[in-house]
């Protein structure tokens, strides 16, 4: 018998990033602490550039084709 999954949503290990989109439009990016030394992963500026290009409808409809209105 398999198990039922648990409604509490779903969970980042502590060494993962995640750009996280609601319903109503909001987004959260969610990274985790790295030592000072440590080199940031590749994917994870990449998130950190799509969110500061999330404002400009142009660069978004470039992304996803055709126009897009501003989230605000």
């Amino acid at each position: 018998m398999s198990k039922k999954p648990r409604s509490r949503g779903t969970l980042l290990r502590p060494d993962q990033a995640a750009l996280v989109f609601d319903p109503d439009g909001s987004m959260s990016l969610i990274l985790p602490d790295l030592p000072e030394d440590a080199p940031v992963p590749a994917a994870w500026k990449l998130l950190v550039a799509i969110v500061h290009h999330l404002d400009d409808p142009n660069w978004v409809a470039a992304m996803v084709g055709g126009t897009v209105k501003p989230s605000n």
